[in-house]
């Protein structure tokens, strides 16, 4: 289990948006300028990433596991969402 770079948290969900693209909880993550301005960079950089490399008919995922965005077709998002039901999931 991973620990927030800047609380030392454990029982928290964790990103890679710290500086340097350390793990850091939501929380520290925007909790001063500074960090605010490097979580926002390493997103920005993540779905930069996501997006440059997607296929005709993908959209991007965001909250999927715990490395950020994520670029999936329609028919993977039940089984990436943690199995919707079949009714709240247009792409049934």
């Amino acid at each position: 289990m991973k620990d927030c770079y800047m609380c030392g948290a454990h029982d928290r969900e964790l990103r890679p948006y710290g500086v340097n693209r350390q793990w850091v909880c939501f929380a520290c993550a925007f909790s001063t300028p500074e960090a605010e301005a490097a979580a926002k960079a390493a997103f920005d950089g993540q779905m930069a990433t996501v997006v440059a490399g997607m296929k005709p008919g993908q959209v991007v995922v965001l909250g999927v596991g715990d490395e950020g965005p994520k670029a999936l077709y329609p028919a993977q998002l039940k089984d990436a969402l943690g199995g919707l039901d079949d009714n709240s999931s247009p792409y049934n």
